[in-house]
């Protein structure tokens, strides 16, 4: 039986290549490509069947290690219609935490950037169950003589959907927190968190075919897959880019963006360059802020020099957006996160779980579509962070008379997986 026309993330594809076809879905900076929705979603199948013809099966899990570049996109699709469950890597972290992270979530395969070709090399030896290393080589790149042709797959196999049976409440893949207290934990994303999460993301922030993204978060992070999966979804042209402030000012004039996520530090660092002056932003018709702080004064900087409109918006990386606000929102009460995101929902509490009043801080809990159900493979953290329904931040916080979240701090150092903010490094060269 094929694959069902729920919400699944590989539906989301298929219907992106039927409504939008040969227009323009995402241009590679890092490898200069371009590519149609079209294409797109035939390489994914391609990729889908190639994997399937190595063994790969439904409930099987593989990892992938890679930059920002088009094939990470392929990949998730892939993945997801063949109901295998994906590792995204984080390749900032040690050789020894990538190998503990893909032992303990029991992958089998592994697809690779040619960029750590020698870091899988090496991490070979302590990998007994990883049977197949796919490398990504569409640049012509020789291939280490212990992986397969990434493109030599995709390119010999079927471009049909693949003859899967995958439903919204089958796992799509396993995302990480940031670690700052060990390894990372890792929990599991349905594809009904992921496909349920775009229609929503897409119409709080305005987005439509009319618009360019660009992508300029980690890919292998839950933010980045976001804003990929959305702009297939919307229609919107996604620009996928690999951190480097001059490219990115390059990037938004030469590809005419409209719109993109950042964190608060980008600002900085843009707004501190000499060269902010030598590019043009007009095309930019809004910024997206999140995972960090962002004081009314910088917020004040960015409007002046770089962009009018602000959305921002709150959640962690186990719940997804939990609220959000608009430009208008934004400029009256530009100390808030927002008001409750579509599909989820948020209280403010005390000690014992009870609502505090309002204007009064208490801890920040949230439930919704895009929430993960617990921790893989750790029963503790779940119970510490998943109670009656509702998932426990961490985070503290209030709410003003019009519904408006307030951030206050921190709870604890360590009772929620994890704030983005308090260990986001940015990758300052591609």
């Amino acid at each position: 039986m094929k694959a069902t026309g729920t919400l699944t993330v590989g539906n989301l594809l298929k219907v992106a290549a039927a409504r939008y076809g040969n227009r323009e879905a995402i241009f590679c900076s890092l490898t200069g490509r371009r590519f149609t929705f079209r294409q797109v979603n035939e390489r994914a199948n391609g990729l889908a069947h190639g994997l399937l013809s190595l063994g790969l099966k439904k409930g099987d899990v593989c990892a992938f290690l890679t930059y920002n570049r088009e094939e990470i996109i392929e990949t998730y699709f892939a993945l997801a219609k063949t109901g295998v469950v994906g590792i995204p890597l984080n390749y900032r972290l040690a050789p020894a935490e990538i190998v503990d992270l893909m032992t303990f979530c029991d992958a089998k395969s592994l697809i690779f950037d040619p960029g750590f070709a020698d870091q899988v090399g090496s991490m070979r030896k302590d990998l007994p169950k990883i049977d197949r290393y796919i490398m990504m080589d569409a640049m012509g790149e020789k291939l280490p003589d212990f992986a397969e042709s990434y493109e030599g797959l995709v390119g010999k196999s079927s471009k049909s959907e693949p003859d899967v049976d995958v439903r919204e409440e089958d796992p799509q893949y396993f995302n990480l927190t940031s670690g700052t207290t060990g390894l990372p934990k890792a929990y599991l994303l349905t594809q009904y968190n992921n496909a349920a999460a775009a229609p929503y993301m897409g119409f709080v922030h305005d987005v439509t075919e009319k618009d360019v993204i660009l992508t300029v978060f980690p890919i292998f992070g839950r933010v980045g897959f976001a804003w990929s999966a959305l702009g297939l979804y919307t229609g919107a042209r996604n620009v996928l880019h690999q951190f480097n402030p001059v490219q990115m000012l390059e990037l938004i004039e030469k590809e005419k963006v409209t719109i993109s996520n950042w964190v608060p530090t980008i600002a900085s660092i843009v707004l501190a360059m000499p060269e902010i002056d030598k590019f043009k932003y007009t095309s930019l018709r809004g910024l997206v802020f999140a995972a960090a702080p962002f004081p009314p004064t910088l917020q004040q900087k960015v409007k002046e020099k770089i962009c009018p409109n602000i959305y921002e918006y709150y959640g962690l990386q186990e719940s997804g957006i939990l609220t959000q606000m608009r430009p208008a929102d934004k400029e009256r009460k530009p100390e808030s996160v927002g008001t409750l995101h579509f599909g989820a929902d948020v209280r403010v509490v005390d000690q014992n779980g009870k609502d505090v009043p309002v204007g009064e801080v208490g801890e920040i809990i949230g439930r919704g579509a895009a929430v993960t159900t617990g921790y893989f493979k750790n029963e503790e953290k779940s119970k510490e962070a998943f109670r009656g329904g509702w998932f426990y931040t961490g985070d503290l916080g209030r709410f003003d008379e019009d519904g408006f979240l307030y951030l206050s701090g921190r709870k604890t150092c360590s009772s929620a997986a994890g704030r983005t903010y308090l260990r986001l490094r940015w990758r300052t060269s591609s």
